[in-house]
């Protein structure tokens, strides 16, 4: 919830156990090797209004600019970062059983 703040300015409320816990080492350019873990999780929105004082401001390529709240099985491989798009389609395709 946190992290979720943190990026997006509002504060949500988990529900639910995580759909999708992962992780992922990668190479990046700027970055050398990373790792990162991918958690997927359903919220509810609690904020009406988007704090924008936390949001990351500093722009260096790599964070987060623009955001939107999307039903996750409307998402094709052009909507999410390379990374990510394995775990989500396995979620989608979880989800048509």
């Amino acid at each position: 919830m946190r992290e979720f703040y943190e990026e997006t300015g509002y504060r949500v409320q988990v529900v639910g156990e995580p759909l999708y816990l992962g992780e992922s080492r990668f190479f990046h350019e700027n970055l050398g090797y990373c790792h990162t873990i991918i958690l997927i999780i359903t919220v509810e929105i609690i904020d009406q209004q988007r704090d924008e004082h936390v949001v990351n401001t500093f722009d260096d390529g790599d964070e987060i600019r623009q955001g939107q709240w999307v039903d996750p099985r409307s998402l094709s491989h052009n909507d999410v970062h390379p990374i990510y798009w394995p775990y989500i389609q396995s979620w989608q395709k979880d989800q048509m059983r």
